[in-house]
């Protein structure tokens, strides 16, 4: 099996005590690719932290080890926002 990180992924701001992301914020990434017109602000510290799910999520992995429940819910740094992290369908991403 060869694994290729082909999914869109979508980060939704879920609960966020920060006054920089708010909940029903998303950040929207097209491949490794922000994608400005659909995302909200982005906040670089908790984007960095979030990778390594991100990455997970990019090459389709829905591990029950790292948390996966229909998408990983993940907490950022400083422990103000969670976010919920999941895959985009072709379909997904133009009912958006």
């Amino acid at each position: 099996m060869k694994l290729v990180p082909e999914k869109n992924v979508k980060i939704a701001v879920i609960c966020s005590d920060c006054d920089l992301m708010r909940p029903g914020d998303a950040v929207y990434l097209n491949g490794p690719v922000l994608d400005r017109e659909k995302s909200g602000p982005v906040c670089v510290t908790a984007l960095l932290s979030l990778y390594p799910w991100v990455m997970g999520v990019r090459f389709g992995i829905e591990s029950d080890l790292l948390g996966w429940n229909n998408g990983y819910t993940i907490c950022c740094p400083d422990k103000l926002v969670d976010f919920r992290i999941t895959f985009l369908d072709i379909e997904d991403d133009e009912e958006e």
